[in-house]
């Protein structure tokens, strides 16, 4: 089990390394919208795979492992969110980083809660 979430928390990290260099190259600017983006749709994937993976899928715990605390632990990034922040801070962005954190906790939140409702529908299992 050890291994699979190394695997996936290494390819994760990989394909967050290309959305965030991408997003990054398409929207350049000051502003972390890649590390936004990656953070939001984590975050929705985590929510809908924590509903779909125990209701459809045998061997829930293993697949969790993989899944959510691997690829998608390797895949979104509290921790480039946070030197983000506090490099627009440094650089006199106290407006720019306040609306990072803001807009990072609330899509977050709003994304996670969009993927499990969305899985509740899917899968008509009642919300617990």
């Amino acid at each position: 089990m050890s291994l699979c979430v190394l695997v996936g928390g290494g390819i994760g990290a990989l394909v967050r390394f290309w959305v965030t260099t991408g997003v990054n190259i398409l929207v350049p600017g000051a502003f972390p919208l890649g590390t936004l983006l990656v953070n939001i749709a984590g975050s929705f994937l985590i929510g809908l795979l924590a509903i779909l993976l125990f209701v459809y899928v045998p061997f829930a715990d293993y697949w969790r492992g993989v899944l959510i605390t691997g690829f998608l632990g390797g895949f979104t990034t509290f921790s480039a969110f946070s030197l983000e922040t506090v490099e627009l801070m440094k650089n006199g962005d106290g407006p720019k980083a306040l609306l990072y954190v803001i807009l990072s906790v609330a899509c977050c939140i709003v994304a996670t809660g969009v993927g499990m409702y969305l899985a509740y529908a899917v899968t008509g299992v009642a919300k617990q």
